[in-house]
Parts: C-alpha cells; sequence; structure tokens
C-alpha cells in the first residue's frame, strides 16, 4: 500500500545555515501557495491561512504548524524562479546558527514507516547560505509502536549526506530522494533498534528492518 508521507518544496536554508534574502519582495503572501505532493497525480495547495503560528513546543492546533526559534522566519513567497510543484515555495531564514525554522504536518500520524514508499522533496539555496546545508525533513516516530510505553526519536534525512544524488547548488531548484527504494540515508536523534544516534547513517531500509512496528 502506499502511504507516502508530505513531499516538501522549500526555498531557503536548513536551521544551523546562514540564509539569503530572496530580491522578489512576497506579493500578498497570505495567498500565495506552495504546493505539496502526497501521491502519483494528487497535491495539495498550502496557504498561509492553513498555517497555524505557534511558540515552539506548544500543543499543534491545526494539521500545519510552523514553529519559529529566536530570529528564524518563514514566508510563502513567489518563485524564486520556476518551483517544480505550482508558482510558490516556502522561504525559511535563518540568520545565525542559533535561529531555526520548524515547519511540521500531522496528517499521517499512525502511518507505520514499512507503508511508507515515497518520500521526497526540492529546495533552493541562496547565493551566501552554508555551501552544503538546506532543508531537512525530520520525522517523529515510536520505534517501538503505539502498544508500547517510549520509542519516541526523530528520524532525519539530509541531503549532504546522500551524495549519490548530486552535491548541493546555489541558485537553482534541486529535488531531493529521501526513499530512493529504501537506499535514501538517513539518521536518528536517538538510539533506536539497530541504529546509534547522531552518528550512524544508514539506509530507510535498514530502519524499517530494524523497527518493524515504527509508526
Amino acid at each position: 500500500m502506499r502511504r507516502p508521507c508530505t513531499l516538501l518544496a522549500f526555498a531557503g536554508t536548513l536551521a544551523l545555515a546562514a540564509c539569503g534574502t530572496d530580491s522578489t519582495a512576497p506579493l500578498a503572501p497570505e495567498r500565495l501557495p506552495a504546493v505539496f505532493a502526497q501521491a502519483p497525480g494528487a497535491t495539495t495547495v498550502v496557504t498561509e491561512e492553513d498555517v497555524a503560528r505557534q511558540p515552539e513546543n506548544t500543543p499543534p492546533t491545526r494539521s500545519w504548524v510552523l514553529y519559529t526559534r529566536n530570529a528564524g522566519n518563514a514566508a510563502f513567497v513567489p518563485g524564486p524562479g520556476t518551483p517544480p510543484l505550482g508558482v510558490g515555495s516556502f522561504q525559511m531564514q535563518t540568520p545565525t546558527g542559533s535561529d531555526k525554522v520548524f515547519l511540521f504536518n500531522y496528517d499521517h500520524l499512525g502511518t507505520r514507516l514499512a507503508d511508507v514508499d515515497g518520500l521526497g522533496y526540492a529546495t533552493y539555496r541562496f547565493a551566501g547560505g552554508t555551501t552544503f546545508q538546506v532543508p531537512s525533513i525530520n520525522l517523529e516516530i515510536d520505534y517501538n509502536g503505539p502498544n508500547v510505553a517510549g520509542g519516541f526519536a526523530t528520524l532525519v534525512f539530509e541531503p549532504v549526506y546522500n551524495t549519490g544524488q548530486g552535491a548541493v547548488q546555489p541558485g537553482t531548484w534541486q529535488s531531493w530522494d529521501a526513499y530512493a527504494g529504501g537506499s535514501a540515508v538517513w539518521w536518528s536523534s536517538k538510539p533506536i533498534n539497530g541504529v546509534c544516534a547522531f552518528s550512524c547513517f544508514v539506509p530507510w531500509s535498514t530502519i524499517v528492518a530494524n523497527n518493524p512496528d515504527a509508526v
């Protein structure tokens, strides 16, 4: 069964990296959409009105929630250039290493990792940012399943560790396959079955095989 998580199209840089500024001023950003593909032939248009902007570490009040830290900021903007989906994108700005931007989607709570067979997104890095960093995908999981206490961890996909997909380039849209038939490389924020914390970079298939009950 195909149960892909949301595919994200971002413009900006990952938190912990400096970010350039789009020279195009946003035009009515509350109406500018970012288009998120969820399955072949299906897309979801997300606008500012769909997103709850909340303080960090507060319970979500909508399916889409934006959390920021310090000077981190984000907005829906036109372009830049020609986004892979639609006409707009979600621009993230993190001026310093302590600034962060998190855009969460909660539509896939309870989905088994074993049922995910498609996951990806596109990024655009402006000149002036950290050369190898762009936004990442973070998946909050319960690695031992809902029927066992504990088990929280965050799985992280970063293009920099997926060298087979090419180096990060400034001034252009790049698409990243975070599934790649199960071969995409991820890491975990906490020790989980078969994977150490932070420094074990392993294929998605390894995570699923060692954590069959993960959701």
